[in-house]
């Protein structure tokens, strides 16, 4: 007997296949969009990291190190909507048990949990480079871990461990599949 997943679940999986593609072309853009006014950039994370510049510049090179950081972020997410848009593609198909879709559950935890990294190490990292301009005495490093990097830890451990249990069932059905 062969399970068919509902047709109700293979139309979501077209549309968040399609939704996850559309987001990889705003990351995309945005990536582009750094690459052109890197003070955008600056100005978004000065505020956010509540930092006051006090009308001093940012030099080239920290100016590269940003840009070249928040493309390794935009990177990880990129990974991440790139391995769901694969298994959204699996589940629109028919295909929840197959090597495949447990590939991408596994990446897709990786994703998340790079996503995890990253973001834990951009807080030191940027306020290092956007206050290594300032008067000494100004400069500072800062580590701080958010609640959202502990869930993408969570998700991302949560779904490398779905991936693997896919495999092993994706085994087990090829055994008894064998057995008939």
């Amino acid at each position: 007997m062969t399970y068919r997943l509902p047709l109700a679940t293979r139309r979501a999986a077209q549309v968040l296949r399609g939704l996850s593609f559309l987001a990889m072309a705003v990351i995309l853009g945005l990536v582009v969009w750094i690459a052109v006014d890197p003070a955008l950039l600056i100005s978004h994370r000065t505020a956010a990291l509540g930092l006051d510049m006090g009308g001093r510049s940012i030099g080239g090179a920290s100016r590269l190190a940003l840009v070249a950081g928040a493309w390794v972020a935009l990177g990880a997410v990129l990974y991440t909507l790139w391995h769901m848009s694969r298994l959204f593609a699996c589940y629109a198909g028919d295909a929840a048990l197959t090597p495949s879709a447990a590939h991408a559950l596994r990446h897709i935890g990786l994703g998340f949990l790079a996503q995890s990294a990253v973001g834990v190490l951009a807080h030191p990292v940027e306020t290092l480079f956007l206050t290594l301009g300032a008067p000494a005495g100004q400069r500072m490093v800062s580590l701080a871990v958010s609640s959202a990097d502990l869930g993408f830890v969570l998700a991302g451990g949560m779904m490398l461990i779905v991936g693997l249990v896919t495999s092993q069932a994706v085994a087990l059905r090829a055994e008894n599949e064998g057995f008939v």
